[in-house]
């Protein structure tokens, strides 16, 4: 019977790492690192970005956001006629409107009062995007003011005019929705959209009277025609 011999016990050796290797091993390890900072600031970025454009959406009152617009804004309530000023205002107008072709009515002045009762008596009956709405007038200046319907957000304009030629031009300089000034240019559309739905507009528009002048918060009309003329 044939003797085995001692077995000698087989050890495995892993295979020595270089330094090199250590070194690209921490490379890599720092640069994943790297790469998920990277990402982990851009999201948080992004984040901060996105809550300060939501935020000042809100606090413009054009749109509404949750939580936010009822935190910044509340609806006033309706403004009341002035229902004396509406009545003179309206016999007014029909004044103009009752002129035949040929006829001028020499002269016809309505009050801030007057205009102001138009205004509001306008806006209530009608489905619009702004509420109260209140106009003052100074020399070639005018501001106007107002609520938007959804927001209850104060909207505030301040503008120019002339009447030269018969023309009534509109240049808006100055326009604050909520707690944000907004370009003229950008308000333009909404308000022209808004004015619209009661038959007005910021579009130069022709004036039934040969000269109007602006003193002392009145309008005043000279040589007036019909407006079919």
């Amino acid at each position: 019977m044939e003797q085995t011999g001692n077995l000698e016990p087989i050890v495995l050796t892993p295979p020595s790492v270089s330094a090199d290797a250590k070194k690209e091993r921490k490379w890599l390890a720092t640069l994943r690192l790297m790469a998920a900072g990277w990402l982990l600031g851009n999201l948080i970025f992004g984040a901060l970005v996105a809550s300060g454009i939501i935020f000042l959406i809100g606090s413009s009152g054009l749109v509404k956001v949750p939580f936010l617009s009822d935190k910044l804004f509340s609806k006033p309530a309706s403004a009341q006629v002035d229902q004396k000023a509406l009545e003179t205002a309206n016999k007014k107008l029909a004044d103009i409107d009752s002129l035949v072709e040929g006829q001028v009515l020499p002269e016809l002045t309505l009050s801030e009062e007057e205009l102001n009762a138009l205004l509001t008596d306008l806006f209530s009956k009608n489905q619009t995007d702004l509420l109260n709405p209140a106009l003052r007038l100074t020399e070639n200046k005018f501001s106007f003011s107002a609520f938007l319907a959804e927001t209850g957000a104060p909207v505030r304009v301040e503008g120019e005019f002339d009447t030269s030629s018969g023309i009534l031009r509109l240049a808006l300089l100055k326009t604050r929705f909520g707690n944000i000034d907004l370009p003229p240019q950008l308000a333009n559309s909404f308000l022209s959209e808004s004015l619209a739905k009661v038959g007005l507009s910021l579009d130069n528009t022709a004036l039934p009277a040969r000269k109007v002048t602006i003193e002392n918060g009145q309008v005043v009309l000279e040589d007036v025609t019909s407006s079919d003329e």
